[in-house]
């Protein structure tokens, strides 16, 4: 499957040290790949946390929302010339709407993904079904 190029509306700001001096960039582009299975499975541990029943028993949660966007940070390949993935602290700057545009292009390649794969097997279910 395909990347994405996402165009950023409020961009990413990279600051790089050169010397003494912090210098500021505004990104405005991002590039996803596609999501991985390493990339659900690390996520899903990320988000895990320890709590506790009535009685006292442990056991691991995960939040929702949280394995969405450490898959997305993993998705990101590069933001500019900054190579990917972002930690959480970068991804909780940026802005709602470049949040949602990522999040977006990311849904859209998922889409596609599938759409190929269900034709894929419309495709060979005929085949087979032409050859007998």
């Amino acid at each position: 499957m395909a990347g994405a190029t996402v165009e950023l509306l409020h961009g990413f700001v990279v600051r790089v040290k050169r010397g003494d001096d912090v210098i500021e960039d505004k990104v405005m582009v991002a590039t996803l790949g596609e999501a991985k299975a390493a990339h659900m499975i690390e996520a899903q541990e990320e988000s895990e946390k320890l709590v506790f029943d009535e009685n006292g028993n442990p056991f691991f949660v995960a939040s929702p929302t949280l394995v969405s966007v450490h898959v997305l940070r993993r998705q990101i390949e590069t933001m500019g010339d900054m190579p990917g993935p972002l930690s959480l602290a970068q991804m909780k700057t940026l802005h709602p709407v470049d949040l949602e545009l990522l999040q977006d292009a990311s849904k859209a390649m998922e889409e596609t993904a599938l759409r190929r794969l269900l034709e894929g097997q419309t495709q060979r279910g005929r085949t087979d079904a032409a050859r007998e």
